[in-house]
């Protein structure tokens, strides 16, 4: 009886010492991260059944991530891009993956290549009909996202043309990245700046344009013109199980993960 007594008693303290060690980690930010980070975040927890990782699949975008974190409210921030001004942040950001910018067309448009000039004309309000460049007779409905968001601050980078471009007063502006993919995949005759994380997340519902006949699907990374370098942020002193995932994100398994999802993993 006492030998039994002793056994509970053994079992209890680990049972109570495993559920102590257990944590959970939130997650939020930059929504053209999510999809990566998820299936990051699964693969995880395969390996850790003790700790939870919760991946907010509602975009707070960059600022939110990063107010969030300052909050306490998350322990990793989704960063898309790391301004100067953001280095004198109170955060440890982890550079994760070079994720390419791309432009991409509703199925309806026939249209599958445009040169840099010919996507600038486009979003100037210079060519308005996709007649102009070989499609269907058909107007052109022009989507873009805000000023400080990754996909829009790599375009005006890394497409001379947009550098300064003004965009035609039409242009719908998606404040979210999964906003700009839901609406380029129901808008017939649409086109959209994305990354190659939300194009294969889009299946085949929407299609890549080739750009001065480079193809995202095979242009080396170091040849692409448009594209961000993400993050994932902490607080200074983050947690054990906080950092036992960004060792699992640079693990080769990690980044074996962040291949499959079309980015490009950051040793």
């Amino acid at each position: 009886m006492k030998r039994t007594l002793t056994t509970l008693a053994a079992t209890a303290i680990i049972a109570t010492a495993t559920a102590a060690s257990a944590e959970t980690v939130r997650i939020a930010g930059s929504g053209g991260m999510i999809p990566m980070v998820t299936k990051l975040a699964k693969a995880y927890m395969k390996k850790n059944p003790a700790d939870t990782i919760d991946v907010n699949q509602k975009s707070l975008g960059k600022e939110g991530g990063v107010m969030s974190l300052s909050k306490g409210t998350i322990d990793i921030a989704m960063l898309s891009s790391l301004e100067a001004k953001d280095k004198n942040l109170p955060i440890n950001a982890v550079e994760t993956a070079i994720v390419p910018s791309l432009f991409a067309v509703n199925q309806s448009v026939s249209v599958k290549a445009l040169t840099g000039q010919q996507i600038c004309d486009i979003y100037s309000g210079k060519i308005t009909d996709w007649k102009q460049v070989g499609g269907h007779n058909a107007k052109i409905v022009v989507l873009t996202r805000p000023e400080n968001e990754s996909a829009k601050i790599a375009i005006r980078n890394g497409l001379g043309c947009f550098a300064s471009l003004t965009e035609v007063s039409t242009a719908i502006n998606l404040a979210k990245a999964p906003q700009m993919l839901e609406t380029l995949i129901k808008t017939p005759n649409a086109i959209g700046m994305i990354n190659t994380i939300a194009l294969d997340d889009a299946g085949k519902k929407v299609v890549a344009i080739k750009q001065d006949g480079k193809d995202v699907h095979t242009t080396p990374v170091a040849q692409w013109p448009m594209k961000t370098l993400s993050y994932l942020a902490t607080s200074k002193n983050p947690g054990e199980a906080t950092r036992k995932f960004l060792q699992f994100v640079k693990s080769p398994e990690g980044q074996k993960i962040i291949k499959e999802e079309k980015a490009y993993p950051v040793h």
